[in-house]
């Protein structure tokens, strides 16, 4: 919850307010406590406080939900977790593919669904048959790159950060996780490995790559 008390100066007098961030009125915007429920975008808050008509102490702070009873929701990739374990294989979702699933607990049916610190609009099932199995689908296809997601259970905590890749298409993303892959071994056992299987394509990305130089490739990989 981020609250926010000040007051609002005119020319005759001082006015106390206390204000409350809303993300369900459009676009986000602070609303007053008051009987009038007036809104201020943050813009306005910004004009007002830059010419001297507005002075607040804005504070983060827990929902209701925070105490031992509402537990932290928590994010991993599909294992149990006292198994993970060496490098984690994280999702990349690309046009036609929003759904990612994963290993969590301690969600509510009211859990709402973070990417990069803003709330987006999606989807949340508990797969009754997998031992905290989760399936997130997003609404709205994540840009190129990588992102963060966390899920804030009902008024209450929000969980660990979970990272997930954008990419255009399906192709986009193969290339991802190749390169992705690349990155943590060898590569002249990447290139031995791509020419053995006809791979050319592969090839061409590791030799090209910023990590490796052809006199770095012994007789045999050539």
């Amino acid at each position: 919850m981020l609250d926010a008390e000040g007051v609002l100066i005119d020319e005759a007098a001082s006015t106390p307010v206390e204000l409350q961030f809303d993300p369900e009125v459009e676009g986000g915007a602070y609303v007053s406590r008051a009987r009038d429920r007036e809104v201020f975008r943050r813009s306005r808050l910004v004009s007002l406080a830059t010419g001297g008509r507005f002075v607040g102490t804005f504070t983060g702070r827990h929902g209701e939900n925070a105490d031992v009873e509402s537990p932290q929701p928590g994010l991993w990739t599909l294992e149990t977790i006292q198994e993970q374990r060496g490098r984690q294989q994280f999702p990349i979702l690309h046009e036609g593919n929003n759904t990612l699933v994963v290993s969590g607990r301690n969600f509510d049916d009211y859990a709402s669904i973070y990417v990069d610190g803003r709330r987006v609009e999606g989807a949340i099932t508990l797969e009754e048959d997998e031992q905290e199995q989760v399936i997130i689908e997003l609404d709205t296809q994540p840009e190129d790159g990588m992102h963060t997601l966390q899920v804030q259970a009902e008024n209450g905590l929000f969980s660990n950060d979970f990272i997930l890749h954008g990419a255009a298409d399906e192709q986009s993303a193969i290339a991802l996780q190749h390169s992705i892959d690349e990155v943590h071994v060898d590569l002249r056992s990447v290139i031995a490995r791509a020419v053995a299987s006809s791979d050319l394509d592969r090839v061409k990305r590791a030799v090209t790559g910023p990590r490796i130089k052809l006199g770095a490739l012994t007789d045999q990989h050539r």
